[in-house]
């Protein structure tokens, strides 16, 4: 019974009719446009196996966005945007086949409703001729009857492995928000030299009828340095890190991550030589905190994530032959 349980063929067949109409007016250096989609979709679930499913779905759904721009002689870049967006479940969501493990089990809900997104941001991003570009922009997004995936336990031995097991089933549980900003420069002092930092501030709620709002504050830097040694080798340094992120009744940790490489360009441009090492602290941990009213689990894992790239090329004429290895994991 339990390969059986684990055995079986899902297919989701999706066709969409998709139509827009919109309307766009400039003045000068402000351009405003305004756009309706309209979509209609049909969803078609056809599963075997243990639980078979055969079912057809229909969605209709109209979204509507706002854009504005302005720009300026000097070079200053404005943007508002608003947009409203209907999210509707899919095959995954809706199926009633289960989906076994050895101790757990997913399946869909047929009551699931359509969720509803709202988003406002503005931008502004400046450009300047030689030295690089600066950019922030702010957003606002909050979406009503968002469908989330719960875990819990069964409250009794499942009727097919004959013991008490962990399920998940999406529920449009939860009301949730995410506003922030996010800001990018880049900076060029010279033709051999060019260092860029995006970076990310934002606070994410969950909110779920008779319990305490779930937030949280997260950020993100990513940093790139390029530069050239005595013009005949490139060098590139990159690094990215986060703090926790939050989802519903769950928080996932993240590590840093440093890539560093070197390029160098010989023999009057006939040969190239490259090196790279992905992940120089072999860091790829991943940790997943659940703790749902009923049923808590906490996970981690770690994959060797470290590599070595080699490349060389040597080029006669207008024919390039290239020759690229790659190896080195962790531990190797």
């Amino acid at each position: 019974l339990p390969d059986t349980l684990r055995n079986g063929i899902s297919d989701y067949y999706t066709q969409t009719l998709t139509a827009m109409v919109s309307w766009r007016h400039e003045w000068k250096r402000t351009t405003m446009s305004v756009e309706l989609y309209g979509k209609q979709s049909w969803l078609h679930i056809l599963s075997t196996g243990f639980f078979p499913d055969d079912t057809l779905f229909r969605f209709f759904t109209v979204d509507p966005s706002l854009n504005i721009t302005h720009r300026t002689s000097s070079m200053h870049y404005w943007r508002f945007r608003l947009t409203h967006s209907v999210n509707t479940p899919t095959g995954d969501d809706l199926t009633t086949t289960r989906s076994y493990s050895d101790d757990s089990y997913s399946t869909g809900n047929r009551t699931l409703k359509n969720s509803y997104t709202e988003k406002a941001s503005l931008s502004w991003n400046r450009y300047f001729k030689k030295n690089g570009n600066m950019g922030i922009e702010a957003y606002a997004n909050y979406t009503s009857g968002g469908i989330e995936s719960i875990t819990a336990s069964t409250p009794y031995a499942d009727e097919y492995l004959g013991r008490v097991i962990s399920f998940s089933m999406p529920m449009n549980i939860a009301s949730s928000y995410k506003a922030g900003a996010d800001g990018n420069i880049t900076y060029r002092p010279a033709a051999w030299a060019n260092i860029s930092l995006n970076a990310s501030i934002y606070r994410q709620g969950y909110a779920v009828e008779g319990e305490p709002m779930q937030e949280l504050i997260s950020w993100d830097i990513y940093t790139r340095l390029w530069t050239k040694v005595a013009k005949l080798v490139n060098i590139e340094a990159n690094i990215r890190y986060g703090n926790p992120t939050l989802g519903l009744y769950s928080r996932e940790e993240r590590a840093i991550s440093i890539g560093l490489g070197a390029s160098a360009t010989l023999l009057d441009r006939r040969l190239s030589l490259r090196v790279s090492i992905s992940d120089l602290l072999d860091n790829n941990l991943n940790s997943m905190t659940v703790n749902t009213p009923r049923y808590a689990s906490s996970r981690s894992s770690h994959i060797n994530s470290r590599y070595i790239t080699f490349g060389l090329t040597w080029r006669i004429g207008k024919l390039d032959l290239e020759y690229q290895a790659h190896g080195g994991a962790a531990g190797q």
